[in-house]
């Protein structure tokens, strides 16, 4: 548990000293040396429209797919159920350099004191297969 001397009643500053320098705080400069304690805390919860490629998917539910953006790979998980059903019964078939425009969200959170960042598509707007260039017949 963390105390906090100048919170006490009867005390009006709180010295802190060593060889060669010393502080004093006083009562009403308390408020300033507050802190949150933020573990478990949702400190960044967004959610935007996004263009990625497809690195890897995955056919197991709760498994990750891994998303290009031009210029970090993301592991993201697919929250969007009627983009999973088209999946997985063929309706949405992938190739090589395929394009999901996605609603995609980003939430941070603080947990054992660490950062941690979790990455979601929610909803897949759009999914658009490359154009593959015509073969060309010669006579």
């Amino acid at each position: 548990m963390i105390s906090s001397p100048l919170k006490s009643e009867g005390i009006e500053s709180f010295k802190i000293s060593d060889q060669n320098n010393e502080e004093t705080i006083e009562k009403e400069e308390a408020p300033y040396f507050e802190y949150k304690i933020l573990d478990g805390k949702t400190i960044h919860d967004n959610t935007i429209e996004k263009t990625f490629s497809i690195v890897a998917l995955s056919f197991k539910p709760n498994n990750k797919w891994r998303l290009f953006d031009g210029e970090n790979i993301f592991g993201a998980l697919i929250n969007d159920q009627k983009f999973l059903e088209e999946v997985a019964t063929g309706e949405k078939r992938f190739a090589k350099d395929d394009i999901l425009v996605c609603q995609f969200r980003m939430k941070q959170t603080i947990e054992d004191s660490k950062l941690k960042t979790e990455y979601s598509v929610e909803k897949v707007i759009d999914h658009r297969n490359t154009p593959k260039q015509p073969t060309l017949l010669s006579k």
